[in-house]
């Protein structure tokens, strides 16, 4: 509706709003909260918006749970997959995966059921098998299913933290039905880290994840001295721009710097060159060749890039 400074008004004045100048700091406060709130039998989900936070926030996660003993068999080493995406990873019994991939069909020998599993399904390692590289999951609804490995090694992670973007349509909290029929529900509790980066449209899904609360964690810079009502307008003001707005004005700031570099001097424009590789990309590397042959075979052409030229 509009109304992010209220909304972080609320957030603040229930006490959901935790604020330091020392990411070190309130990551480990982050994370030894959510390890509270699953120790005392909460669905507890980190989340961050991006990879390379949730990589730390699900390697602190991962510490938590190995010092208590939860983990326990030899290691499957997951080798990256998609690099930039996946990381190498290392399953054991006790960890907490994530899928990323919906696959309704697995298999009558490896899901039962017949469901199959959906971006966002969760659960708990039951048994690895070494040869086969198959991960047996609980998952968070109650079923038993076998990942093969060809899902294992393209589709799956740690399940600790998850970015905004992947759990999008993920609901913390839901109700979960035991062996006997008796359906009971675990209280819903989300910790977001980077909250004074998110766009209003993150902020709206790192909101609606949880079915009990949510926690917000924002690092302020160092100098920056804010009363708690000054920090929720900047709270606010951030949540009340739009990614789409975010992005068009990046468009037209980088068009405007092209359009000043077209116009430089050879002997600037060397000078400037970093700017422009920030731009728009260093482009291929150098010495590229290719060679295509004509009908008959005979033909062969090179094309050579170089440096002097890409320049």
């Amino acid at each position: 509706e509009g109304r992010a400074g209220e909304a972080a008004a609320a957030y603040s004045h229930h006490g959901r709003v935790r604020r330091s100048t020392n990411p070190s700091e309130l990551i480990g406060d982050m994370v030894n909260r959510w390890w509270a709130a699953s120790e005392s039998g909460d669905d507890a989900v980190l989340y961050a918006y991006s990879r390379d936070a949730v990589r730390v926030l699900n390697g602190l996660a991962r510490r938590h749970v190995e010092v208590a003993g939860r983990l326990s068999g030899p290691e499957l080493i997951v080798e990256e997959f998609a690099p930039g995406d996946l990381a190498p990873r290392s399953y054991r019994v006790g960890d907490e995966l994530c899928c990323l991939r919906n696959r309704t069909r697995l298999g009558a020998a490896r899901d039962p059921s017949g469901k199959g599993v959906r971006n966002g399904t969760r659960g708990i390692v039951q048994a690895i098998d070494p040869l086969s590289r198959e991960v047996t999951l609980a998952t968070s609804d109650g079923r038993m299913l076998r990942l093969p490995a060809d899902y294992v090694k393209r589709s799956t992670d740690y399940g600790y933290a998850w970015t905004l973007h992947k759990g999008q349509g993920q609901t913390v909290g839901q109700a979960q039905r035991g062996d006997a029929g008796e359906v009971a529900r675990r209280r819903g509790r989300a910790f977001v880290f980077g909250a004074e980066g998110l766009s209003a449209e993150a902020a709206l899904v790192a909101a609606s994840r949880a079915t009990d609360s949510t926690e917000l964690f924002v690092l302020t810079e160092p100098d920056e001295t804010l009363s708690p009502g000054d920090g929720d307008e900047e709270l606010g003001r951030a949540w009340s721009r739009s990614e789409q707005q975010r992005l068009a004005l990046d468009e037209l700031e980088t068009g405007a710097e092209i359009v000043r570099l077209a116009g430089t001097s050879r002997e600037a424009l060397g000078e400037e060159r970093d700017t422009l590789v920030s731009l728009i990309g260093a482009g291929p590397a150098v010495d590229l060749t290719t060679r295509q042959a004509d009908a008959s075979g005979e033909l062969g052409i090179s094309l050579v890039q170089r440096d002097e030229a890409h320049e």
